[in-house]
């Protein structure tokens, strides 16, 4: 194995650790959301921690669903935990083809766009989805209507721009893929 395998074999592990660290932790705020929500319990600090990714935009809808009698985590943890294991997914096939020494292959290219129009993907997620559960709220009968706000966060601006990165990077490798193989044909 070059250095190169070697260290994609390093990476491959992490983010296998990674993989199986995000399910535990989501199987475990599962079990605690749903005890919490069975036995109508407030959340609490592990709670808290379970939610942890539930902030900004997102943690003012959290509140709004939990005052309405609707338990948050299901309305944003689901989500966000297929996101990270999609990614994590991509980005372990990504560098299981830089362990066999596929560097710059139209197979990399691909895992490549595709990575960034996950990212891309889910920034229209983060930006459309509040909206989406306030007119939700808003149509419920019975209930007060919810405040329609529209935002970008700064982490979800740089997760744009990261995407947008990606893709046109991929795009760049994509051409020069091409450029390769149309010289390699000439005599």
């Amino acid at each position: 194995m070059n250095g190169i395998s070697q260290k994609s074999a390093l990476i491959q592990a992490v983010l296998l650790l990674l993989f199986l660290l995000n399910l535990i932790m989501f199987l475990l705020g599962v079990s605690h959301s749903t005890m919490a929500y069975q036995n109508n319990l407030e959340l609490d600090s592990l709670a808290m921690f379970f939610n942890r990714s539930i902030d900004g935009i997102w943690g003012d809808y959290s509140m709004i669903l939990q005052q309405h009698g609707w338990e948050s985590f299901w309305f944003f943890a689901p989500f966000k935990f297929v996101f990270q294991q999609v990614v994590i997914l991509i980005l372990w096939q990504l560098f299981g083809c830089f362990k066999q020494n596929e560097i710059f292959t139209h197979n990399t290219v691909r895992k490549f766009k595709i990575l960034g129009v996950i990212l891309l993907s889910w920034v229209c997620f983060l930006v459309l989805y509040p909206l989406v559960i306030s007119l939700a709220l808003s149509a419920l009968p019975n209930h007060e209507r919810v405040l329609i706000v529209f935002s970008i966060s700064e982490d979800e601006f740089f997760l744009l721009l990261i995407g947008i990165l990606i893709y046109i990077v991929a795009n760049i490798f994509q051409e020069a893929l091409d450029l390769k193989l149309e010289q390699d044909l000439v005599i």
